[in-house]
């Protein structure tokens, strides 16, 4: 019995002992974030106070992301999250992150929820087309990219992004039939130097009229995510 004292009073002590160690330790030191540092103490600091203020919040997770610190913007923008709710800006900026880190699957599950959020924008089929492709998806990003022509045709980007897929893809016709009606709509392509002399390589490939290659672009059935 006295033994088991002697233990038991030992191990009250050394608990002790931790405690008031862990309770004296220094907490463990922030990431300094350079010349920016005392603009992310500031915001970190307002967001204690109010934690669903949505404009700090973006403010935030941006200063963490132009610091490089893109793994705290990506919990940052999670918790956020969690705690006040979907907002497609600060999933913008994990997406980014995320595609940083090369962490293709969840750069593809931010970009569904911005789509998800605004069906009819066409930037965020093309961000997840580009994870698909990051991850070697490329029917997957086919899909995307044709959903992003048929939302908005007359962008430039987003029918350079689906020509060249069907370039890579060995589909010239299909291509060519993209640029083409890209410059239906779009005014400003008809005169480009790029765009004509990309369609001019393209008929090379082999004959594009209206007898050749099979339906249009527009008209092809976007891939199942």
């Amino acid at each position: 019995m006295a033994v088991s004292l002697t233990l038991g009073t030992a191990a009250l002590v050394l608990g002790g002992g931790l405690l008031a160690w862990l309770s004296s330790a220094p907490a463990p030191a922030r990431t300094s974030h350079g010349p920016k540092n005392p603009a992310v103490e500031v915001l970190r600091g307002q967001l204690e106070k109010e934690p669903c203020d949505r404009t700090r919040a973006v403010q935030y997770a941006q200063a963490l992301f132009s610091t490089d610190d893109w793994r705290e913007s990506i919990r940052f923008s999670d918790d956020f999250v969690t705690r006040c709710g979907k907002f497609p800006q600060l999933r913008s900026i994990s997406y980014s992150a995320h595609i940083r880190l090369s962490e293709f699957d969840l750069a593809i599950r931010d970009a569904t929820e911005l789509i998800e959020s605004a069906p009819g924008n066409a930037s965020y089929r093309v961000w997840r087309a580009l994870a698909h492709q990051s991850r070697g998806a490329s029917e997957l990003a086919l899909g995307d990219f044709q959903e992003a022509f048929r939302l908005q045709p007359e962008q430039f980007q987003v029918a350079n992004h689906l020509a060249t897929a069907y370039e890579q893809s060995r589909q010239p016709c299909e291509a060519h039939r993209v640029l083409e009606e890209h410059q239906r709509v779009n005014s400003d392509s008809a005169r480009r130097l790029e765009v004509m002399e990309w369609l001019a390589r393209l008929e090379t490939q082999g004959p594009c009229g209206a007898k050749g290659g099979k339906s249009g672009a527009a008209a092809r059935k976007p891939g199942k995510h």
